[in-house]
């Protein structure tokens, strides 16, 4: 592949993701886009990028691009604050009654209007009408998941109508899923019109490695999936039960497999075969062009691979992204996304900036939202319902009224787990013995063995396609799948899907969903923030 340099040599010493260092020699000029806005920010250098921003004598940064109302808005950022954490002080919860947590999470869900009126506030409603916010748009995804990324472009849309009063004009293209148990619930998610496509490969020839040697370099395998790559053929379409033209997007999202990368793997890289998922995509993307593509995964994924597929014809802009920075301050789940921008658009802000002006404003609108307040909401019938399926599977009759204590209904493995976590716990308290009461938003993984690798938290912490089984001592039960699903940003009570515009979500995630998909309220923010910074020439 012309301009591509490939170099095998272990990464690892450098501190970024193992696997492999790629060089791109291409005029980051080309088609008059800003060289500045072709510059990748790295998962590591973001942080140093933040500790400049925060250069001013007061330690914050000024927003002061097309703002509506003449004056500099000053920016307070924290690069130091920890990774997977909350982003507020949760101690300071314990004494915070029931009803003002459950408002906070309330307040949550109205992110993506509180985005929005930040924009308007900001930018003011010109630009956002010449911005690409105000496209119509015809959107995809690809590793679609439970439709995360759905949710949230419709979340963005209901606060457009709500905050500016715009129609909503986006369309769904297509969906692309290979898990059978996700593509029955996309078929109930997506309109009727959109198809729904199972297998990314279906674009090229099954055989299309096969002349490959038995363990083919990244560089290789990018290279045959070019060559052997059909863009216009006809897929298999599981909503449509025929063969469908893909339609063209103008925005797509993707969150390919995290695995090659995860700090939880084996961090192969691009050595690992399950990223050759990222490659399709890559390739996808080249035939396709939408004018905007957003790819969401863990923090030490390589984003190089990006710009070295792609960089000829997009503008890559990485933004290091969790939960906190759309109002979820409780729940953990750090993210590295990749905003592609055509080249033949204008990137009219820095991206980034924009991206921690607006977390600041959300934040003070919502406040320190806490985890206990997704179990709070839910009802005595719910939990009466959830503990009689974990009894039926034990050979237990059913009960009338939900019990205090489901510690009962615990393995011998995990209540011994349990022990060991109250007895680490209460210990690095400084306490000689455990509490009447333990704080509200303690949670203890029962999943991971306490003595090999402790999981305590004060915040949801990032969940594991492997599953979780988060404890809550207080509680004296663990987190149901639905309480989960409300931390990830989706509406499963009346009160938070008023908040957010949006119907209530009555959908059965297992853990395992939950733990592939993306944080709803994330991508409505990287949404938001790539779409008012873009427009056309």
């Amino acid at each position: 592949m012309e301009g591509v340099v490939f170099d095998c040599s272990d990464a690892s010493s450098t501190g970024s993701a193992e696997g492999c260092q790629w060089e791109l020699d291409i005029d980051p000029s080309v088609n008059g886009v800003n060289t500045e806005m072709d510059v990748v920010v790295t998962a590591e250098s973001s942080e140093c990028l933040q500790q400049e921003i925060c250069s001013d004598a007061d330690g914050g940064i000024f927003f002061e691009e097309s703002m509506s109302s003449g004056s500099s808005m000053s920016v307070v950022t924290d690069p130091d604050a920890e990774l997977n954490g909350a982003d507020c002080d949760c101690s300071a919860g314990d004494t915070v009654a029931t009803d003002e947590r459950i408002s906070t999470l309330v307040s949550a869900f109205r992110a993506g209007v509180f985005m929005v009126e930040f924009l308007q506030q900001s930018f003011g409603e010109h630009h956002l009408r010449q911005s690409s916010l105000n496209w119509l748009h015809l959107f995809s995804s690809q590793c679609s998941g439970i439709a995360s990324a759905e949710q949230a472009y419709h979340v963005l849309e209901a606060s457009l109508e709500a905050v500016l009063g715009w129609p909503k004009q986006w369309q769904q293209a297509s969906v692309c899923e290979i898990n059978a148990k996700c593509i029955d619930i996309l078929k109930k998610k997506v309109p009727d019109d959109c198809c729904i496509f199972m297998d990314i490969f279906e674009s090229v020839p099954a055989s299309w490695d096969s002349k490959l040697g038995p363990a083919p370099t990244i560089q290789e395998r990018w290279e045959a999936l070019c060559s052997a790559w059909q863009g216009n053929i006809k897929l298999k379409c599981r909503a449509h039960g025929g063969l469908c033209r893909q339609k063209k997007s103008t925005l797509n999202v993707a969150g390919t497999p995290c695995q090659p990368w995860s700090r939880c793997g084996k961090k192969l890289g691009g050595n690992d075969r399950r990223s050759d998922v990222t490659l399709a995509w890559l390739c996808w993307l080249l035939h396709a062009q939408p004018a905007v593509a957003i790819h969401e995964n863990v923090v030490g994924f390589d984003s190089s691979i990006i710009t070295t597929c792609v960089g000829s014809l997009y503008s890559v802009i990485i933004l290091p992204v969790k939960p906190g920075n759309a109002g979820f301050v409780f729940a953990g789940r750090p993210r590295q996304f990749a905003v592609l921008v055509r080249k033949d658009l204008v990137i009219t802000h820095d991206m980034l900036r924009v991206l921690h002006a607006a977390s600041e404003y959300i934040n003070n609108r919502v406040g320190c939202s806490q985890v206990s307040a997704c179990m709070a909401v839910t009802s005595d019938e719910e939990r009466l319902q959830c503990e009689n399926k974990a009894r039926k599977k034990r050979g237990l009759h059913p009960l009338t009224k939900a019990s205090d204590d489901w510690s009962y209904l615990l393995t011998d493995k995990q209540r011994q787990y349990l022990k060991n976590y109250i007895q680490r716990w209460t210990s690095s308290s400084g306490l000689e013995h455990p509490p009447a009461l333990f704080p509200d938003d303690l949670l203890m993984n029962l999943a991971q063995d306490p003595l090999v690798r402790p999981g305590t938290f004060r915040y949801m912490p990032t969940l594991r396609a492997s599953g979780n089984i988060l404890w809550s001592p207080a509680k004296k039960r663990w987190m149901l799948e639905s309480e989960l699903a409300l931390a990830m940003g989706w509406p499963r009570v009346q009160a938070v899907a008023s908040a957010a515009s949006m119907p209530v979500d009555n959908f059965d995630y297992s853990v395992s969903q939950l733990g592939n998909s993306m944080h709803v309220y994330s991508v409505t923010l990287v949404l938001a923030v790539a779409l008012a910074c873009t427009k056309q020439v």
